[in-house]
């Protein structure tokens, strides 16, 4: 065990007193971005991956619809609304890393939360028509028959028709794993780009994102590979589950990743003790008690809000000319300390927050990241689900191809865009042509996402029209395809009145439809389809990847911007600032804007005792165009800001105002950025 030094052991891995030589081996700049990879992949696993994965199959099992789905991904943002700024500001004064490893533990406590409804709920039910077995029941009935109810369905129970209860559990479990990113993204950052050079910091950076790619591919991965396991695997027997994972109606397991991830954060957050406050040798680790000394001094110079005025003590000096300290005065002293360093924390927050709303180009990048954190996120939320809608394929199958379709190209556009800059040295002005450029590519990828539009394949026939004279339930829910190649809603909405006794519950054939355009018989499941030229499904993967590729490409320019355009000093509330009005206007807002987008495509819903659940039917041509042309949208209003940012920037260089920017580590301002470049 080694001594913890002169400077208290400030600069040594370790906990408390217990700082053992061969972990100091571990006091280096990789070991942090090792650490915040980690963070970043739980993170990413869980809100760009797993969650967007089985948002569907949670829609079913808690009879939601897709906006308050939305609600629930956004409390994650609620609470990131309500530490953010406190982290960010008052976390730089203390130890970061240990704050964000007890963010990770919280946030862990919140993933498992997530999965407790699974344990408190009955096993799921698919139908009354497989819950009691019978073979008859779901056909069409003889006119003027009071319609079926679902078996259970009592309207006249207190509490049908009303919320499940039990979503709560996910919105305070979404709302613990918030506490993470709030951490991470700013003051686990800024820790990282303290010890970083200049050069390598972006580099750093674009690791960190691809492997939050990674871990959100791997989340897509996972999901579709639970989503095939029927959701109460842990409760029942195989041979009691009578349907397969093809079938509309099927569960998955959505609960065990969230399970898996809590798990696994809490286990990571132990490692975060161990991290010194600041590396020695290091821009934030050279002799803190005079760095601390000299802050208070740059704060007047710089800010005019004296820190410490004629009334300051100097706690090192404080023996009298006997040297013997007076235990009165000595207190007094530390009591006038205080309240200086009080005032001087809250007055900073206020200058500092000042100076960067006075910063056009930051602000102009922080409107263009509002609509690009939007996109991204109701985007990547909903799109498994536009996927199910158009190419007719499981949850499971939706998740998958997501996965792989999407990250990947993220993925790479993030490595590609962080190598360009550290090997080019770009300038601000060059970062924010290619931040313009890539906004540009991303909205023509996504107006080509429309043309891959599968239609011919809508759902036949409503329960307001033939089915409604056979007495159907709307809530017994069973695709058939009948013999005129088209989906309906259930046997009974296709005017079945019987069935094939021979085949069993899972895989039926009904006979006597009535309402069928053609033809008299049905069979279990929807009816399969494909495109017209079959140039839809390769366009799409196409189109995809370029969204994807182009996102990921943006991000580590926009980063320089960010980052080179605040002084030192105002580094983390910076990281803050931009992290609250991102969650504020865009990753709250948008699941749950996005998510009314989705509903309004929706042309039969799921209901009980007359309060609308979850949606069973959606028309494919208007969640296609209405979601992909709110996404359109919001990029062509992120490409405005960059420009604006882009001429906000060029005036200031004409001006010859370009002093005001941030200072490198060394001191000088603006390393690579040329004034000349435009």
């Amino acid at each position: 065990m080694s001594a913890a030094g002169e400077d208290g052991g400030k600069h040594l891995c370790g906990v408390g007193p217990i700082r053992p030589g061969f972990l100091q081996k571990l006091v280096d700049v990789r070991t942090v971005v090792v650490a915040l990879c980690t963070l970043d992949f739980i993170n990413s696993f869980i809100q760009f991956g797993y969650f967007n994965g089985v948002v569907t199959s949670i829609e079913k099992q808690l009879g939601i619809s897709s906006s308050r789905s939305g609600l629930i991904k956004s409390s994650k943002d609620i609470a990131e609304l309500c530490v953010v700024l406190l982290i960010s500001y008052f976390g730089a004064k203390g130890n970061r890393m240990v704050l964000t490893g007890v963010a990770t533990c919280l946030a862990g406590v919140g993933f498992i939360m997530v999965s407790m409804p699974h344990y408190l709920m009955d096993p799921y039910r698919i139908t009354a028509e497989l819950a009691d077995g019978n073979q008859t029941a779901g056909l069409c009935r003889v006119q003027n028959v009071t319609p079926l109810i679902d078996l259970g369905n009592t309207c006249g129970n207190a509490d049908s028709g009303r919320e499940n209860p039990l979503i709560y559990f996910l919105f305070v479990g979404m709302g613990l794993s918030g506490l993470l990113p709030s951490a991470l993204y700013t003051i686990g950052l800024s820790y990282m780009d303290d010890h970083a050079s200049t050069n390598s910091a972006p580099l750093y950076m674009g690791i960190i994102n691809a492997i939050g790619a990674v871990a959100a591919a791997l989340g897509f991965l996972l999901s579709s590979v639970f989503l095939g396991w029927y959701v109460d695997f842990d409760k029942v027997v195989p041979e009691s589950v009578v349907i397969s994972s093809a079938d509309p109606r099927w569960l998955g397991a959505w609960w065990l990743g969230f399970l898996i991830a809590g798990v696994f954060a809490i286990v990571v957050s132990v490692f975060f003790s161990c991290f010194p406050k600041s590396f020695p040798n290091s821009s934030t680790g050279k002799d803190e008690g005079k760095q601390n000394r000299n802050d208070s001094n740059h704060k007047n110079g710089d800010h005019n809000h004296g820190i410490r005025d004629k009334n300051e003590v100097d706690l090192n000096d404080t023996t009298d000319q006997s040297g013997v300290e007076d235990r009165d005065t000595k207190a007094k002293n530390m009591d006038i300390e205080k309240k200086t360093d009080a005032y001087g924390v809250f007055t900073g927050f206020f200058v500092q927050s000042k100076s960067l709303l006075k910063n056009p180009v930051f602000m102009f990048e922080i409107g263009a990241s509002i609509f690009y954190i939007s996109n991204l996120n109701g985007l990547a939320l909903f799109l498994p689900k536009v996927m199910e809608v158009n190419f007719g394929i499981s949850s499971a199958q939706a998740s998958l191809m997501a996965g792989a379709l999407v990250i990947p190209g993220s993925m790479i556009g993030y490595l590609a865009s962080g190598a360009t800059v550290k090997k080019f040295q770009l300038s601000l002005m060059a970062c924010i042509k290619f931040a313009i450029a890539a906004s540009t590519a991303g909205a023509i990828a996504g107006l080509t996402l429309i043309a891959t539009l599968c239609e011919g394949h809508e759902v036949g026939r409503s329960l307001g029209s033939c089915g409604a004279s056979c007495a159907c339930s709307e809530n017994d829910f069973n695709l058939v395809c009948g013999a005129d190649s088209r989906t309906y809603y259930s046997a009974c909405a296709a005017g079945c009145s019987a069935v094939n006794a021979t085949e069993t519950v899972a895989l039926r054939n009904y006979t006597g439809c009535a309402c069928l355009d053609e033809g008299s018989w049905a069979s279990q499941g929807p009816c399969q389809w494909s495109c017209g030229g079959g140039f839809q499904f390769p366009l799409f993967i196409i189109a995809a990847l370029g969204v994807a590729f182009f996102s990921g490409f943006m991000t580590p320019f926009t980063y320089q911007v960010y980052i080179r355009q605040v002084k030192r000093d105002e580094k983390s509330l910076a990281f803050g600032m931009r992290h609250v009005v991102q969650r504020l206007l865009a990753s709250f807002p948008a699941p749950v804007y996005f998510g009314a987008v989705v509903d309004s495509a929706c042309v039969l819903w799921e209901r009980e005792c007359g309060q609308r659940k979850s949606c069973w039917v959606y028309s494919n041509r208007n969640l296609m165009f209405r979601l992909m042309g709110l996404s359109v949208g919001l990029k062509l209003a992120e490409i405005v800001f960059h420009v604006l940012a882009w001429l906000a920037m060029r005036y200031k260089i004409n001006a010859g105002s370009n002093n005001n920017t941030a200072e490198d580590r060394s001191g000088v301002a603006n390393e690579g950025f040329d004034s000349t470049q435009l």
